[in-house]
C-alpha cells in the first residue's frame, strides 16, 4: 500500500500501535510500518524514518510531516521502553 494514500487505514489487529493522544498519531505510525513492510515490533532506523518523511513531504503539508515525525519519535520511545534486554540494545541503537 502506498503510504501517501492510507489516511483512514484500519488498525489491522496491531493493538500495540495505540498511542496516547490523537488517532492521527496512530495513523502515521500504521502508515509508516505499511510503507516499510515491517511489523510494529521492528525498531526502525533514522534513514528509514527520514526517507518516509521525505515521501510524505511531496504530498502533505509541512505540519503533517512534523506530526508524522513526532508520532514516530513517540512510538520509537514507546518501543524502546517495551523491548527488553539485549533485543532493545541490538535493535534500537541506530534510530
Amino acid at each position: 500500500m502506498n503510504a501517501l494514500n492510507c489516511q483512514d487505514t484500519p488498525n489491522q489487529g496491531h493493538a500495540c500501535l495505540t498511542l496516547h493522544g490523537s488517532h492521527f498519531y496512530r495513523n502515521w505510525v500504521v502508515c509508516f510500518y505499511q510503507a516499510l513492510g515491517k511489523t510494529p515490533e521492528y525498531c526502525f532506523n533514522r534513514d528509514e524514518k527520514e526517507q518516509y518523511l521525505r515521501s510524505l513531504a511531496k504530498d502533505h503539508e509541512p505540519w503533517q510531516v512534523q506530526q508524522a515525525d513526532h508520532a514516530l519519535r513517540l512510538y520509537l520511545h514507546y518501543l524502546r521502553a517495551h523491548v527488553s534486554g539485549l533485543a532493545a540494545a541490538f535493535l534500537c541503537v541506530c534510530a
